[in-house]
């Protein structure tokens, strides 16, 4: 069994342990030390899945648990999305619409306890405001690219050993962003 990427839930050493035969954490940055260069969080998520997948007993059913830190924001931090550098040709030339709600009337009309200190309304300052809308919209767009392609060099891996037809898959995630909508910004 494989357990990869974010994790955050308490885990005791023993029971994780015992649970996960390969185990690779890591959580609250984009980027992370790898020798002399920085390495980003989703080529790590993409180089322990596959060294899990290729190293795993082929005579044995698996289980891997790979989850991604993108396309989560980091809070404190400009740009809140920080993609790939060699990601940033991706929607260049893109305009991409904000949302039809991500006006302060819409602000205005939401229920009396949304106020200024609300932390979407704060996360949406940061992050969706108008003048750096495009820049961080495509910044997410950018990071959720990344995680796809990762995606396909797993299924890729899986194919090659003969066992992606027999490979269930399930996507989850805890991590969908309100882009703006009616001016705030949060997980839901």
């Amino acid at each position: 069994t494989g357990l990869i990427g974010k994790w955050h839930a308490p885990s005791p050493k023993e029971f994780t342990e015992n649970a996960f035969d390969f185990k690779r954490g890591y959580f609250g940055k984009h980027w992370y030390p790898r020798g002399n260069r920085m390495a980003h969080v989703t080529d790590l998520n993409g180089e322990h899945a596959l060294q899990y997948l290729k190293g795993r007993p082929k005579d044995k059913n698996f289980a891997l648990c790979l989850a991604f830190y993108a396309t989560h924001a980091l809070d404190n931090d400009i740009p809140p999305f920080q993609p790939m550098n060699e990601s940033m040709k991706l929607y260049q030339n893109v305009t991409i619409d904000p949302p039809k709600t991500a006006t302060e009337e819409h602000w205005k009309k939401m229920p009396w306890f949304f106020t200024e200190k609300n932390v979407g309304r704060s996360r949406r300052r940061h992050r969706f405001d108008p003048p750096s809308f495009q820049a961080q919209i495509k910044n997410l767009y950018r990071m959720a690219t990344e995680v796809d392609a990762v995606i396909g060099a797993i299924i890729d891996e899986l194919k090659k050993q003969g066992v992606y037809e027999e490979t269930m898959i399930i996507f989850s995630t805890d991590n969908g962003v309100f882009r703006g909508e009616v001016s705030i910004c949060i997980n839901h």
